[in-house]
């Protein structure tokens, strides 16, 4: 079958839903999606001549921000908040043009049909005074971050917050530095309580630390036990809120493809089999 007649029919099925596009006839195109997302893919060859207008006008578009599941942006929602989210979708409409399907960082809910101009990208959300959140410590602002984002845990079980540790910061982004470079997770020798974190996104303090803090679900203070699932564990979150734990400091670095983020504590917790609080 020669170009000139032939029409494909692209089937992509996502863990966010089905999309069906027709394209094909005697254009050549590529079509953006977020491939981390493709479960399936098939091309099917059609007898048709003709394309629709949409099609011709799909053909014709490409996204304006990167659709990668990673990148952090912030979008307006539909109460005219502005929240960091990522986008994991994208369409076109001959109506209302490009629309994204968002997934909002607080909360994890997602929205479909978000238009261009309820978008900014970081640096337009930071210019602006939108964006509230930062990605490292290297700034009183994430030091700060870091910090209450921690003591928000421990304020939830009644112990006292940390501080931040200069000292253990330096350690700590030595530790990142040599995980990045090497671009594998594991723990230091240090004497000092550790937690790691490590992943292909960028990811706030207040995010790193709520993962940590998310094995509270786990946890089980009745017995001080851990009912945690293979390859979890609840000792990243009983090493936040340790009560006698009294300072920390993080540091936090990028290999190729990904990010490492170290937190070092002192004195150090998850000792021995003592409760944390």
């Amino acid at each position: 079958m020669s170009s000139k007649n032939r029409s494909i029919y692209l089937l992509l099925t996502t863990s966010i839903g089905l999309a069906s596009i027709t394209i094909g006839n005697t254009l050549t195109t590529t079509i953006a999606y977020p491939t981390n997302l493709l479960i399936q893919e098939k091309a099917v060859e059609l007898p048709n001549n003709n394309l629709h207008p949409e099609e011709l006008l799909l053909l014709a578009q490409q996204s304006t921000f990167s659709v990668d599941a990673k990148t952090p942006y912030y979008v307006k929602d539909n109460s005219g908040n502005w929240r960091e989210a990522r986008l994991i979708g994208w369409g076109y409409s001959s109506r209302t043009g490009e629309e994204y399907t968002v997934k909002y960082v607080d909360g994890g809910t997602t929205e479909q049909g978000v238009t261009v101009n309820r978008i900014k990208t970081l640096e337009q959300a930071q210019s602006a005074g939108i964006a509230t959140n930062v990605y490292d410590v290297s700034t009183q602002q994430g030091i700060d971050q870091m910090v209450n984002a921690h003591n928000l845990w421990r304020k939830e079980v009644g112990v006292d917050g940390l501080s931040w540790s200069t000292e253990l910061a330096t350690s700590a982004q030595a530790w990142a530095d040599k995980l990045a470079f090497d671009n594998q997770a594991k723990h230091s020798s240090t004497s000092n309580g550790e937690n790691l974190f490590w992943g292909g996104g960028t990811y706030s303090p207040k995010q790193v630390v709520d993962d940590w803090g998310s094995e509270k679900q786990w946890y089980d203070y009745s017995n001080n036990s851990c009912s945690a699932p293979p390859r979890q564990s609840c000792g990243h979150y009983t090493q936040v809120v340790w009560r006698n734990t009294t300072q920390v400091g993080c540091g936090v670095a990028k290999s190729s493809d990904q990010v490492y983020w170290v937190c070092q504590y002192s004195p150090a917790g998850n000792v021995g089999d003592q409760s944390p609080y």
